[in-house]
């Protein structure tokens, strides 16, 4: 910021920040509207000085999924991808974007490209692999991909992909393992599902139905103290 209120304002600094607010979208929802709007601001006017910055392109595409412009932010991202078919960060971050907004067979040839680019990526960028796969009931590839999830740090998608894989493979012991596992992690998570799968990725309400009931098989809430006699 002060490098900007300063005058440096160059494209991939503009991009740079613009990167940022994106994030501070997602981790601050009193501040999303305002995060995304300072994002596309300052993206636009990266490109006002080189239209052939993928980073801002790649920018543009968040605010766009966020607020339901599916086919814009399919646009950004594919942009993006055109202008830096090489760098695996960017092919990553537009395939996640694209799985979001509802195109998971492309969404997720673009990730497997990043990893194929770059075999050191973290294992987190398997998540949309692993809810891609579920989403196409295809729960032995989806077990395979949440297996790399880490479950440190609270990553909840990890024993959570992990319980539907199992569930919808019919390893009931195994799938309420890591729900409990899961439950234990984020238990705000667990209680509504549909919610937090609904803001991650764009899906059908049959989508959302078929993944929410492999969890709801398998899950066992905490039930409530009973009163004293």
């Amino acid at each position: 910021d002060l490098a900007l209120d300063a005058g440096v304002r160059t494209a991939p600094l503009l991009a740079m920040r613009a990167a940022l607010a994106n994030a501070m979208s997602m981790y601050d929802s009193s501040r999303r509207d305002t995060e995304l709007d300072l994002a596309e601001t300052l993206a636009r006017e990266a490109l006002s000085l080189d239209g052939s910055n993928a980073h801002a392109h790649l920018v543009l595409s968040w605010p766009a999924c966020a607020r339901g412009h599916s086919a814009l932010a399919i646009e950004h991202a594919e942009t993006a991808v055109r202008l830096a078919p090489y760098h695996p960060s960017y092919l990553f971050a537009a395939g996640m974007t694209i799985c979001a907004s509802g195109d998971w067979p492309r969404g997720t040839a673009l990730i497997r490209e990043a990893h194929r680019l770059h075999r050191g990526m973290s294992s987190h960028s398997h998540a949309f692999l692993a809810l891609g796969h579920l989403v196409e009931d295809d729960y032995d590839r989806a077990l395979a991909e949440a297996s790399v999830l880490s479950a440190d740090g609270g990553f909840v998608w990890g024993p959570l992909f992990r319980s539907m894989a199992l569930s919808g493979l019919g390893f009931e012991d195994e799938a309420r393992a890591e729900a409990a596992r899961a439950r234990e992690m984020r238990p705000d998570v667990m209680d509504d599902v549909a919610t937090h799968l609904g803001a991650l990725a764009r899906l059908t309400d049959a989508q959302l139905e078929r993944l929410v009931g492999l969890v709801d098989a398998v899950d066992a809430p905490a039930e409530a103290a009973l009163p004293d006699p």
